[in-house]
């Protein structure tokens, strides 16, 4: 019998690990672990929040709490899928977490899938006091925001972080709830620009106009360092009052009628991108007023409400306030049409691709539909804005795009003014089937790197452009790299490490990188072989 017990155990693990029977048909097991970002701690008690779909689309949920390993599991009936998401007491997740929403989690063979880890910083915490600079006196009543910064195409770009807070009678204010991060702080009152269907008097107004903390929010200012679970005080934040002037306005066109209606937006440039500050639905012909502008551009856009993008009447009008109102009238015209015709070898492959005009270096509330090419040819809708910019949609991966004229005229990178007083509107496109192609390696020394990023961007054209026209990959695991389908010309390439890419958006990075990068010479239909050694952003 003592031999019969050591034997056994013997057999068993001849056999193998034991192998768990598959799930019932549409049943999922789901398990995962929540732990602290910081510490790698394990976290009890999180609320894990579990929401399925059966092949019904009957929506089935469930919160259950981590044990004291921080671990989770459930089985749900979810044939089409389920997501999941948590939330813990005292902690928030990052800010990609955040932007990524819920975590999917897709049906599996077996109905087994991989475990999920989530990953939750303490929360964070800034007070301070509000005061006015000249009276210095704390002001009740202003709202308060964190907002994240970062840098895009060279300027600063600031985006909310969590929800605001507003100055009690001592102006104190206290924002919780906050991930790790860089953070500026921004000061607004209740009511800043809006647009008022209705005509107003003029008059002289002040008031606190938004106003960034520490050092304003240009490009050169540094932001606040917020750690994981921190209690920052950011002590004393003056605000000045400044005079707020009005646009006196009206939408005029030789086709106003009663059921005319205008979707009218006014916008402010901040950092990369434009922000609509106030929006509304005005009637044709009649005056409003845009109030509580401060001194400064301003863009006031107008755009048929109803109607087709492409076939919508609108306008934009750059506003420059100085030291009073403005008297200002919206003349919306109809859609610019820009024939498309596309030349050169093997243009008839691009029957089935798309096209679509953009705005370039303006606002715009609504961005048109891509046309599809057929033959060669396509009208496009050109936006309001002074700049428009092609984008081709659907290239065939054997074509490149080795030229673009408008109305006879070069459109670098496909970016180009469109003339109305033109008396034809005309945008060439010149295609090649035999594209260039560069590739190589990236190297330190005889040592190939594996997943850098490299980029290449066209030379000189990248001087000339607002912001550089870059293509980037990662190198494969044996530190090779490739660019198909390019242009034949001059480019610049150089590579970084992948985890330093952000740097590439900072003022002045990436135009220096790619001036300094090594140099490839393509002709049409050629290949270059060009091996690159990381360098520091």
């Amino acid at each position: 019998m003592r031999w019969l017990l050591l034997f056994l155990p013997g057999v068993l693990l001849a056999q193998g690990p034991v192998r768990r029977p598959p799930l019932p048909r549409g049943m999922l097991d789901i398990a995962g672990q929540v732990v602290d970002a910081d510490s790698g701690q394990p976290l009890k008690g999180a609320a894990v929040s579990v929401r399925c779909l059966d092949d019904r689309a009957r929506l089935r949920e469930l919160t259950l709490l981590t044990a004291l390993s921080g671990t989770f599991l459930t089985r749900m009936h979810a044939e089409q899928g389920c997501s999941v998401s948590v939330l813990a007491e005292g902690y928030v997740q990052s800010r990609e977490d955040t932007e990524r929403g819920p975590v999917p989690v897709r049906p599996a063979a077996g109905g087994r899938v991989e475990p999920l880890r989530f990953s939750l910083h303490r929360e964070a915490e800034v007070s301070g006091t509000v005061i006015d600079r000249a009276t210095e006196k704390p002001i009740a009543g202003l709202t308060v925001w964190a907002q994240w910064s970062e840098f895009e195409r060279g300027k600063r770009k600031l985006r909310a972080a969590a929800d605001a807070a507003s100055t009690d009678a001592e102006g104190r204010f206290r924002l919780k709830r906050l991930p790790p991060g860089r953070y500026f702080l921004q000061v607004t009152q209740p009511e800043q620009e809006r647009i008022e269907g209705r005509e107003r008097a003029e008059e002289q107004l002040t008031g606190y106009a938004r106003a960034f903390w520490p050092d304003g929010a240009h490009e050169a200012a540094v932001p606040l360092w917020v750690y994981a679970g921190a209690r920052l005080d950011a002590g004393a934040l003056f605000v000045e009052k400044r005079p707020f002037y009005r646009a006196h306005a009206a939408i005029r066109t030789p086709l106003c009628a009663a059921w005319r209606k205008y979707r009218t937006v006014l916008w402010q440039q901040q950092g990369p991108e434009f922000v609509a500050r106030a929006n509304d639905v005005l009637s044709c012909g009649a005056p409003f007023t845009v109030h509580n502008l401060t001194a400064g551009f301003w863009w006031l856009e107008a755009r048929l409400e109803g109607a087709l993008v492409a076939e919508a009447d609108s306008v934009l009008e750059l506003l420059e306030v100085r030291d009073k109102d403005l008297a200002v009238e919206l003349q919306p015209l109809p859609s610019l049409k820009v024939q498309m015709k596309i030349t050169g070898r093997g243009a008839g492959e691009l029957s089935s691709g798309e096209a679509a005009l953009i705005p370039a270096g303006g606002p715009v509330f609504a961005l048109p539909l891509p046309e599809k090419i057929e033959r060669g040819s396509a009208v496009l809708a050109a936006p309001a804005s002074e700049k428009a910019e092609l984008r081709l949609l659907k290239l065939d991966s054997k074509l490149a795009v080795a030229g673009i004229r408008y109305n006879r005229g070069t459109a670098d990178d496909g970016v180009f003014a469109p003339n109305r007083s033109a008396p034809s509107q005309l945008l060439e496109v010149e295609i090649t089937d035999r594209p260039a192609t560069l590739a190589g390696f990236v190297k330190d020394g005889e040592r190939s790197l594996a997943g850098t990023l490299v980029v290449a961007a066209p030379w000189p054209s990248a001087l000339r452009a607002d912001w550089p026209r870059t293509q980037r990959t990662l190198a494969s695991p044996e530190g090779a790299y490739a660019f198909t389908n390019l242009a034949p010309g001059e480019y610049r390439v150089f590579a970084i490490e992948a985890g330093l890419r952000a740097k590439l958006e900072e003022p002045g990075v990436l135009l220096r990188l790619i001036g300094n990068g090594e140099t490839a010479e393509i002709g049409e239909g050629g290949r270059a072989r060009l091996d690159v050694k990381p360098v520091e952003p």
